[in-house]
């Protein structure tokens, strides 16, 4: 059974290079699932976007969709217009989430006890 479902946001062309940023974001991802949690990555829709472009607002609509059925959402540093509009989204909801450096933050245990209650670690809104 899973602690809960996570929503993984992070910058993709915001800020550093795309590959790396797709690799923190499955490194953070491993180690959530690692710890017992349900890891939600739309960085993912990076692939499928390779295959069937869609306009940005199509991946939006999606991510608010995803963001909506998780627990929290954990937020990876950098700069990311996407990942500001989901700070956002994850207020509206009343879903708690945190910002992180990198994965290195999430071997300290990142616990979420339930939907709607704050993170333990990191900031908090």
């Amino acid at each position: 059974m899973t602690k809960g479902h996570i929503y993984v946001a992070g910058p993709l062309y915001g800020s550093g290079h795309q590959d790396d940023n797709i690799r923190v974001v499955l490194e953070t991802a491993t180690r959530l699932r690692q710890l017992g949690y349900t890891p939600f990555v739309p960085h993912l829709y990076f692939f499928w976007n390779l295959i069937y472009r869609h306009h940005r607002d199509f991946w939006l609509g999606l991510d608010r969709d995803w963001l909506r059925k998780c627990d929290a959402m954990l937020r990876i540093g950098g700069e990311s217009p996407g990942s500001s509009i989901e700070e956002v989204w994850a207020n509206e909801f009343g879903i708690p989430w945190t910002t992180i450096a990198g994965p290195a933050e999430v071997e300290s245990g990142l616990i979420v006890i339930r939907k709607g209650v704050p993170l333990e670690s990191g900031r908090r809104v």
